[in-house]
């Protein structure tokens, strides 16, 4: 398996890529239902919550950043944040996202498959 540098900057890339592709499979279902956003605040409650109970507290900040993005954006801005916005806080945020389980295995199949292609 090829290493180094480049190849390391190859997949940060490829990461990232990949994890907008699934911010934007994302974005697309949540103007037709908001309550995927109350259901991304009750995951991080639920993932915070198991943090502290293991005793990992590093990963608070993340779930206090996104509880601030979920709180602070209109419906409209959070679908940018997650399907266009290439800044450098989305795009790592994007590597966390609270938007776990709503697509479907064969969505997140489909996005798997075409980012394998790149």
């Amino acid at each position: 398996m090829p290493q180094g540098p480049r190849v390391s900057a190859r997949r940060r890339d490829w990461i990232d890529e990949r994890s907008l592709a699934f911010g934007r499979a994302i974005a697309e279902k949540v103007p037709a239902n908001p309550q995927l956003v109350v259901q991304a605040g009750q995951r991080l409650d639920e993932r915070e919550a198991a943090g502290i109970a293991r005793g990992d507290t590093g990963i608070l900040p993340v779930f206090a950043e996104w509880r601030e993005v979920l709180h602070a954006l209109s419906l409209e801005e959070l679908v940018a944040f997650l399907g266009t916005n290439t800044s450098e806080r989305a795009t790592r945020m994007r590597q966390s996202t609270p938007f776990v389980g709503v697509l479907s295995e064969p969505e997140r199949a489909a996005i798997f498959a075409r980012c394998e292609a790149l």
